[in-house]
């Protein structure tokens, strides 16, 4: 937010404006939507995590916001041995 508002102020006149606008939008906004937002879109792609119980080497198959629950502290039992 700062550097658009310095660019607002330092800017003489309104063509120069939508120069520097323009590579404000392409060096920030787009740069920060295909690098980061990207992220977060590889993630969520993710549909389950694979979860290993000491019973037999049983693997399961938890979905993701499972997952999500387990890491914040729900308990979760194995069909097997419970």
């Amino acid at each position: 937010m700062s550097s658009l508002a310095s660019l607002v102020k330092n800017t003489s006149n309104i063509n120069e404006f939508k120069t520097k606008f323009s590579d404000f939008i392409d060096n920030n906004i787009i740069k920060y939507i295909l690098e980061e937002d990207i992220k977060y879109a590889n993630f969520k792609k993710k549909e389950y995590v694979l979860y290993t119980c000491g019973c037999l080497n049983k693997k399961y198959k938890i979905s993701h916001n499972m997952h999500l629950k387990i890491f914040n502290g729900a308990k979760y039992d194995c069909k097997i041995c419970q």
